[in-house]
């Protein structure tokens, strides 16, 4: 969807359940974009071979959990997605990988993967083998795919919930009036939305044509929504759900939803948890390079963005900063 498109659909308020569909799913692809260029950005890999795409490789990781590098008779260095075989070997881990390209509809051979030099060493060395290792995107070999949908159902939930409430406090009243009054009550509401002072009303007039004062209350009901004013506990809802994905994607930031200054300790509280996230994804990365390193002679590396851990590290030098006066200002 481009974001022209986008800021069309977004900006439509109806009542349709088709527009209602429509905007909250340009919601949820605007999260989904957002956190998912980020994601796929968060590592950085040099010296890769000039046929290996980085792009390629971390959006394979994200959205099947791993992927397979080897060498290919025609292609070079290549690496594919896919699945790994069934049978395993003494410790749980499969002894086969089956690399497809869904895009292309192509299918290679299937190859036989090693986990260390020595068993690249056999496997290549031995007639019908090939050799490939697999790099995997965290100990589990999960993709994240599923992680970010769920996050951004959430926010695109919440977007939703925003505008329905901002729309209640645009229209708070209901007014029940006979028809032949609806143009007149129609004139005096745009003269009061007007600040208008003083509003004229004609004199009313009994069944013997003498005048009659009545209440308002008398000619016209007015019922209030009384819809509650609920955007900033939406808006607090909404950033405690993007810090919970940030700090599952490993990038610092405030956990607290508090408004006044906050404890170093409570400031500083994810910092744990964020290096623990970092370290699953790089740790899987780091030692199938070293292994595809050993066995291909490459010279690849693998670390976090660096504008990724200055940020990081930035957060962290502020909240130590930060500790002689035990606050720190949430702005």
């Amino acid at each position: 969807m481009s974001y022209k498109k986008f800021q069309k659909t977004l900006g439509r308020i109806e009542h349709s359940k088709t527009t209602v569909d429509k905007n909250r799913q340009a919601f949820f692809q605007f999260y989904f974009n957002y956190f998912y260029n980020i994601i796929v950005n968060y590592f950085t890999w040099e010296n890769l071979p000039n046929e290996i795409d980085e792009i390629f490789l971390e959006r394979k990781l994200i959205e099947n959990g791993h992927v397979a590098f080897f060498e290919d008779d025609e292609l070079g260095y290549i690496l594919q997605g896919g699945t790994r075989g069934q049978k395993l070997n003494y410790y749980d881990l499969p002894l086969s990988y089956i690399p497809v390209n869904a895009s292309s509809n192509t299918r290679f051979k299937d190859r036989n993967i090693a986990y260390n030099k020595a068993e690249f060493e056999l496997l290549k060395n031995t007639k019908g083998k090939r050799p490939c290792i697999v790099i995997p995107n965290n100990n589990f070999y999960e993709p994240y795919i599923a992680y970010i949908t769920l996050f951004c159902e959430k926010l695109a939930d919440i977007e939703m919930t925003i505008q329905l409430n901002r729309n209640a406090q645009i229209t708070p009243f209901f007014v029940l009036v006979d028809e032949k009054s609806v143009l007149s009550l129609k004139n005096i509401f745009n003269k009061i939305s007007s600040f208008e002072p003083v509003v004229y009303l004609n004199k009313q007039k009994d069944k013997d044509g003498q005048d009659s004062f009545k209440q308002l209350s008398d000619y016209l009901q007015v019922y209030r929504t009384d819809a509650p004013y609920l955007l900033d506990k939406l808006h607090d809802e909404k950033l405690r759900v993007m810090n919970q994905l940030l700090t599952f994607i490993g990038i610092n930031n405030n956990p607290s939803d508090k408004k006044e200054r906050l404890v170093v300790s409570e400031a500083i509280s994810n910092n744990g948890v964020i290096s623990a996230n970092i370290e699953v994804g790089w740790k899987s990365r780091r030692k199938a390079v070293e292994l595809i390193n050993a066995c291909y002679g490459l010279n690849i590396n693998v670390k976090p963005a660096e504008t990724i851990q200055q940020f990081n590290l930035d957060r962290v030098a502020l909240d130590l900063a930060e500790e002689g006066h035990q606050t720190i200002d949430p702005d």
